[in-house]
Parts: structure tokens; C-alpha cells; sequence
């Protein structure tokens, strides 16, 4: 097998961004064991050879194909919306916004990220090779709350725990999953936790 190339001329990236994109679209519509290199050959409109001159193999252009879309659509999203906070600080609408952002990912890219969640179970190298995006978002949160003069013990993991509970409102948000659960009430209970519990009054 010839040794992967980094393409710099133009022809080159496009060819190998078809590859990742039609990658991406095929495991998130047929899962990762379901999708071979054949089907994303066809797919992108290219040879075997091709294919195998730009990833050594499935496992390679599953990790560029979420990179891209974990920095792309993902993660930036989130930090841009932390990036936009006004002065003065309200805990309201920041958690307002985390829980905008996720929600809107959830309903556009539900399956790329049940995808990315399987295979980091199943794979070590996968775990290992994602698992500083959410810390990456997390460090920026932490700062932001930080810079808005919300101090605390152990902020960053007080944060972890405040996140999977913003994970799971903006699924709810997204998805209805719970038809005995009234959102607006599960809202005003899950800011009403957060904000106890890194020690701001609640209204």
C-alpha cells in the first residue's frame, strides 16, 4: 500500500474532502460497520486507489470525517456563543444559550454524534482522539464564568456535572423524549440546581 499523502495543491484537498464528506454522511446513515471503503468510493466519486493514497483505512476517515465536524459545526458554535456574553453577567441567559446551541446541534446532526458516542465506546484510539474536544469547550466555559466573576471550588468539575445536566435539557428540548415531563417546569428545576450549585442566589 502506497504511503498516505497531505495534499497541497487544490485538486488534491478537494478529492480528499469529498472522501471525508461522503464518509461522514454514510456513517451517520448506515453506522460505522455498515459503511466500507467501497460504499465511500462510490459515494465520492473516486477510486480504491485513491481513496488509499489520502487514509490508510475505514478507521482513519471516520476520525477526520468527526474531527471536521466536531470543529466545523460542533464545538465552534458553542465557543462563538460564549464569546458573544454581554455585561452585566446573567446566569439565565448563559445557560439560555448553551442550551439553544445544543439543542439546534441535536435536531441537525443527531445521528453524527450517536455515532461518534458508539464508537467511542468501542474504541480506545477513537476515545482517546475526541475526548479533548469536550474538554477544550469546558476550559472555555470555566474562563468565561470565570471572567464574569463566578468563582467557586472545583469549578471545572462542578462545570462537568453542570453539562451533562444542560446535555440532557437540550435533548429534551430537542426531541420531546418524556411526554409525563412539562419542559418549562424540568427548565426552571435544572437552572434552579445549576445555579445553587455553583453558589449564585436563585431568583
Amino acid at each position: 500500500m502506497p504511503d498516505v499523502r497531505n495534499p497541497q495543491q487544490t485538486r488534491s484537498i478537494e478529492k480528499k474532502n469529498k472522501i471525508i464528506k461522503a464518509g461522514f454522511e454514510l456513517f451517520c446513515e448506515q453506522g460505522y460497520y455498515a459503511t466500507t471503503t467501497t460504499h465511500i468510493c462510490h459515494r465520492a466519486g473516486i477510486s480504491t486507489g485513491a481513496l488509499y493514497s489520502y487514509f490508510k483505512n475505514k478507521k482513519d476517515i471516520f476520525i477526520a470525517a468527526f474531527k471536521d465536524f466536531l470543529e466545523g459545526e460542533y464545538f465552534n458554535t458553542l465557543l462563538q456563543s460564549l464569546n458573544n456574553l454581554t455585561e452585566p453577567f446573567n446566569i439565565d441567559l448563559f445557560l439560555d444559550r448553551c442550551v439553544d446551541v445544543l439543542a439546534e446541534i441535536y435536531q441537525g446532526s443527531y445521528t453524527a454524534l450517536i455515532e461518534l458516542a458508539n464508537m467511542q465506546l468501542e474504541d480506545k484510539e477513537i476515545m482517546r482522539k475526541f475526548s479533548h474536544f469536550e474538554d477544550t469547550f469546558m476550559i472555555a466555559v470555566v474562563e468565561a464564568l470565570t471572567a464574569h466573576n463566578i468563582r467557586t471550588n472545583n469549578l471545572s468539575e462542578k462545570y462537568y456535572l453542570v453539562y451533562i445536566l444542560i446535555e440532557a435539557l437540550a435533548q429534551e428540548k430537542a426531541f420531546n423524549n418524556h411526554n409525563t415531563v412539562n419542559y418549562d417546569k424540568l427548565k426552571a428545576e435544572t437552572y434552579s440546581i445549576i445555579k445553587g450549585y455553583l453558589l449564585l442566589e436563585s431568583d
